[in-house]
């Protein structure tokens, strides 16, 4: 079963801390509402330590999760196929912070997760265009997150009933307290 959440209650509710977030600056308010409750569930958590974004974009939740945690590494993890979006990860996430704590892997995520052996503390999937590709992400990724771990699935379309059909086959017999801001899916790792 999904808690839905009215987006602009969250939205209206949560404010974030940081002036010049990126949040501020782009999205409609369904995905700014689904942004804002990651931010406000991230940064409950005490300590942080492992962090993985599957399937990155342009990188607004990557910076999203840094300014949100004030400790922890967050492994950014797609192919880029194109340079002008992998430019603008760069430019959301912003050089300095790469250095430090957001390490893009120019790669992708089946090859990727070959040489992860760490456990992980917040995942998130983006959802790609391939049904394959999907479940090989949720399949291959959730069992290396902790017991009560968060887990994002982003890009979540109910309307979609083929889709939305597999990941809850898949991904909701392995999380508790599932609930969907917008079109993110969150919940803990069983």
């Amino acid at each position: 079963m999904i808690k839905e959440s009215k987006g602009l209650y969250v939205a209206e509710r949560w404010k974030l801390k940081s002036k010049n977030s990126v949040l501020r600056r782009y999205y409609s308010e369904w995905e700014k509402s689904s942004r804002l409750h990651l931010y406000k569930v991230a940064s409950r958590k005490k300590y942080v330590t492992w962090m993985v974004q599957v399937g990155v974009g342009n990188g607004a939740e990557t910076r999203l999760l840094v300014e949100a945690t004030k400790t922890g590494v967050i492994y950014a993890v797609d192919k880029w196929k194109d340079q002008r979006k992998y430019s603008c990860f760069l430019a959301v996430c912003g050089r300095k912070m790469l250095a430090n704590r957001i390490k893009g892997r120019k790669k992708a995520p089946e090859e990727f997760i070959k040489t992860w052996q760490r456990s992980i503390d917040i995942l998130i999937i983006g959802i790609s265009d391939s049904k394959a590709s999907i479940e090989n992400r949720i399949r291959s990724w959730i069992p290396f997150v902790r017991k009560r771990g968060l887990v994002v699935i982003a890009g979540y379309a109910p309307e979609n009933r083929v889709l939305s059909d597999m990941i809850e086959e898949i991904a909701f017999p392995q999380m508790l307290d599932i609930k969907r801001v917008g079109n993110v899916l969150f919940g803990k790792r069983k």
